[in-house]
């Protein structure tokens, strides 16, 4: 049974968003809009963090001589990814979730770098919150050190004992 996807809020065909719907997934860089897309729309960009991030997947796949994206799910039995949906994911006819994300890019580091550079056009100065203070390093993942850590209030649960 396929479910029909209405095009309203971010439901949709990630390939539909560009001009050639064919080239999703396979070719690097970014692909043109189709007709009547915004290329500032949440959904384009999107769109475009899969089709780079399944590019650059491929590119790796490619490099290591390990197959296509789908063979390499069925040859690692990767957690949950279905050989039918890496397939379509890589089509762009069905998108990519952040579980998906993780999967490749705990495998391929360099693909966590390609998405990243990606996103980092989105918003000038934004690599900058990805560098450690003090370090002339390029912009890659965020790494832990550069992150603060999250301040967190004391919530008790229980009551606390008055005699201890």
């Amino acid at each position: 049974m396929v479910r029909t996807v209405a095009g309203e809020g971010f439901a949709f065909i990630p390939r539909s968003l560009v001009a050639e719907p064919a080239a999703f997934g396979s070719t690097p860089g970014a692909l043109e809009p189709a007709a009547g897309v915004d290329p500032a729309s949440e959904r384009y960009r999107a769109a475009m963090v899969q089709h780079v991030l399944c590019a650059s997947v491929r590119a790796e796949l490619l490099r290591t001589s390990q197959g296509a994206p789908a063979q390499y799910v069925e040859n690692t039995r990767g957690k949950a990814l279905g050989v039918d949906r890496t397939r379509r994911i890589f089509r762009g006819v069905t998108m990519a979730q952040f579980a998906d994300f993780a999967f490749w890019t705990s495998r391929f580091p360099s693909v966590a770098r390609e998405v990243t550079e990606y996103m980092a056009k989105w918003a000038p100065g934004v690599r900058d919150a990805f560098r450690p203070v003090g370090e002339d390093v390029p912009a890659t993942v965020p790494l832990v050190s550069a992150v603060p850590p999250i301040q967190r209030s004391v919530i008790r649960r229980t009551p606390q004992n008055p005699y201890g």
